[in-house]
């Protein structure tokens, strides 16, 4: 989902609400296709959004998924880095990250 500014809208309205629900995401780090300008803006939105905790998933080839085609498979050594990179930021954020790899 790529619309940032309506996610940033609703995490708002929850975490304002009277509730206070724990709010957490998964996020999948080596996506095929995926760039560093894309990590940019997910710690961009994952920091300015305050989530309580983050999930991070290395991606894992699947033969039946669409994305098992696609030819610009981002490295595993590079999808690391940026696995450590996220969880870094999160970290100087004051928010948990737990990396499933």
């Amino acid at each position: 989902y790529s619309d940032t500014n309506k996610i940033r809208e609703s995490l708002n309205l929850m975490k304002n609400s009277r509730a206070k629900p724990t709010v957490t995401t998964d996020v999948i780090v080596g996506y095929p296709g995926e760039t560093d300008q894309d990590i940019d803006e997910t710690v961009a939105l994952l920091c300015d959004s305050r989530f309580d905790s983050v999930h991070m998933f290395l991606y894992n080839d699947v033969p039946t998924a669409d994305s098992y085609t696609a030819q610009a498979k981002v490295p595993r050594n590079i999808a690391m880095q940026r696995i450590d990179r996220i969880e870094k930021e999160l970290s100087r954020a004051g928010i948990a990250g737990f990396v499933m790899v």
